[in-house]
């Protein structure tokens, strides 16, 4: 819940620890992790951005940074399309985590933080037509 310097200091690196120690014990699969807060401090998004297009311990890590509101619009999304009687599940949750960290086009964190937000709201789009 932190939204200030200390959400880098206090978060930062503890995600993307953890979601390494995910990934060395779910070996031969890929693993995400959607990082949810209120707001994304510019640290925070400078960090998971490493992570993400250049790598942690070697690695390149699928961090995805969304606030709280982010979450709430596409919860809104998926409830819409469950009331039109269509299937939702994990694999269209992973298209939305893959298109978000396939980050080989975006050039700084800034750029990549707008591009999540677009995909999100396309993603969900083609999910409710």
């Amino acid at each position: 819940m932190l939204t200030s310097r200390d959400q880098w200091y206090n978060e930062g690196q503890p995600v993307m620890r953890h979601l390494r120690n995910f990934e060395n014990n779910c070996k031969n699969k890929i693993c995400y992790c959607l990082f949810i807060a209120p707001s994304l401090h510019v640290d925070t998004i400078n960090t998971f951005w490493s992570s993400v297009k250049h790598e942690y311990e070697g690695i390149r890590q699928r961090i995805v940074p969304i606030t709280i509101n982010d979450l709430i619009y596409l919860i809104d999304k998926v409830k819409i399309v469950q009331e039109k009687n269509k299937k939702f599940t994990h694999l269209m949750l992973e298209e939305f985590y893959r298109e978000a960290t396939e980050v080989s086009d975006v050039t700084n964190s800034i750029a990549w933080i707008a591009k999540i937000k677009k995909i999100l709201s396309t993603w969900l789009e083609r999910l409710i037509t």
